[in-house]
C-alpha cells in the first residue's frame, strides 16, 4: 500500500480506469473495511437498531450506485 490514498488508486488509473472505476474501488474499501476485513479492532458505535438499519441500507445503497455508474 502507497503513503496515501492517491498513490493505492494509481494502478486503476495507470490500467485506464476512470473516475467510476476509482470510486468503486473506494466504495468496496469501505465496505471491507467495515466489515473489519483489515488489520486492527472494529470501532464500537453503539448505534441502536433503527440507525444501524438506516447506515447499512444507505450504505448498500452507495455500493450500487457506485457499480451502476460504473457499468455505464
Amino acid at each position: 500500500m502507497g503513503q496515501t490514498a492517491e498513490e493505492d488508486l494509481q494502478p486503476i488509473r495507470s490500467l485506464g480506469g476512470d473516475q467510476a472505476a476509482v470510486d468503486v474501488a473506494i466504495a468496496r474499501n469501505i465496505l471491507h473495511e467495515e466489515l473489519g476485513q483489515f488489520e486492527g479492532s472494529l470501532t464500537i458505535h453503539n448505534l441502536d437498531d433503527a440507525t444501524r438499519d438506516r447506515l447499512i441500507a444507505h450504505a448498500g445503497q452507495e455500493y450500487v450506485f457506485s457499480i451502476f455508474r460504473f457499468a455505464n
